[in-house]
């Protein structure tokens, strides 16, 4: 099924095919935004966003709210491996199709937003100059209002062999501009909920997916959902681990993000293991860092056993990383 053909009105069913990205709109007036992969046959993965008439933004709070107000959609996914919230798909009151709604925003660019004239702009510059194929997520799509006066633009694309070298190559002809430390430190203490602020604003002024582009802050996710399978369940172990201390042995920029490690500390006799993360935050940490916290541990079964290793929610956390010979510590720097 071609994106285009994907459904954006009822009935729903699993054959709407979810990306990340989409939105879902339930009969209580919530907003609700896909997240992630993988999604059971009768219905979708997804965190609220719009909720009484607010918007929502930390991931961590709208893991509250569904636990507080939506528990009933909280179920164990087995290839997930912890549980989450999942929408059926007979109480979806509305679909959209992120993609498809992106189309109809292009049409009528002109008479848009500044940021989302920017927007579009950047997705042509991405569909000529690199051959990725772009649309818009988020407030820009025009379905729950923006928290911001002067709104960034979160962009989703599928991810192709040189997305990231033709990404810096934009970066060095200027066409794309580095985040800096003063344009992104107020939004690092709005959603920095995983890292310090100071350590946020360090790692999202070397990203190369995130920058300035004619005046507007933009962060790109570059979609790969075929490499997940060897990073999901099910698991025979799973487990919450105070002390974790892992290596990365390869870098990643893609979403979600997974990486290649060992642990410091073997498990059960195991030191191989995957990072695997959703964070945008989290994506391009080079080779060679070490990563220092509370993280979930799934024990994976296969050609030899490893770990994969998640640092993305609560109770899991960082308390530092090791950046190369610098100690980037998760605490307030005096």
């Amino acid at each position: 099924m071609g994106m285009r053909d994907r459904c954006t009105g009822g009935p729903y069913t699993a054959a709407v095919a979810p990306i990340e990205g989409d939105i879902v709109a339930l009969s209580d007036g919530s907003i609700w935004i896909v997240k992630g992969c993988i999604h059971p046959p009768e219905g979708v993965v997804a965190i609220p966003r719009f909720v009484g008439g607010r918007r929502v933004k930390r991931a961590g709070e709208s893991l509250a709210i569904t636990r507080r107000f939506y528990r009933h959609y909280i179920r164990f996914v087995k290839e997930i491996g912890c549980e989450v919230p999942v929408l059926p798909w007979v109480d979806v009151k509305l679909y959209v199709s992120a993609y498809d709604r992106t189309l109809s925003i292009i049409r009528k660019a002109e008479r848009g937003p500044e940021h989302v004239r920017r927007a579009v702009e950047l997705i042509r510059l991405l569909k000529d100059a690199c051959g990725l194929t772009c649309w818009l997520t988020g407030s820009a799509l025009g379905l729950y209002p923006s928290s911001s006066r002067s709104p960034d633009v979160d962009l989703l694309c599928f991810d192709s062999a040189d997305a990231l070298s033709c990404l810096k190559r934009l970066r060095a002809e200027g066409l794309l501009r580095n985040l800096t430390p003063k344009s992104f430190l107020n939004e690092a203490f709005s959603v920095g909920e995983i890292l310090h602020p100071n350590l946020l604003t360090l790692l999202a002024t070397r990203r190369v997916t995130q920058g300035v582009f004619k005046g507007v802050k933009y962060t790109l996710r570059l979609v790969n959902c075929r490499r997940v399978e060897r990073a999901s369940g099910p698991y025979e172990i799973t487990l919450l681990l105070n002390g974790t201390a892992i290596l990365l042995r390869s870098g990643d920029y893609r979403f979600p993000a997974i990486y290649e490690a060992e642990l410091l500390h073997p498990m059960a006799g195991v030191r191989k293991a995957l990072l695997l993360t959703h964070r945008v935050r989290l994506t391009e940490l080079p080779a060679g860092t070490v990563v220092l916290g509370t993280a979930v541990l799934h024990l994976k079964l296969g050609r030899g056993r490893y770990w994969v290793i998640n640092f993305d929610l609560p109770p899991a956390r960082i308390d530092a990383l090791v950046l190369g010979q610098q100690l980037s510590s998760n605490q307030p720097v005096v």
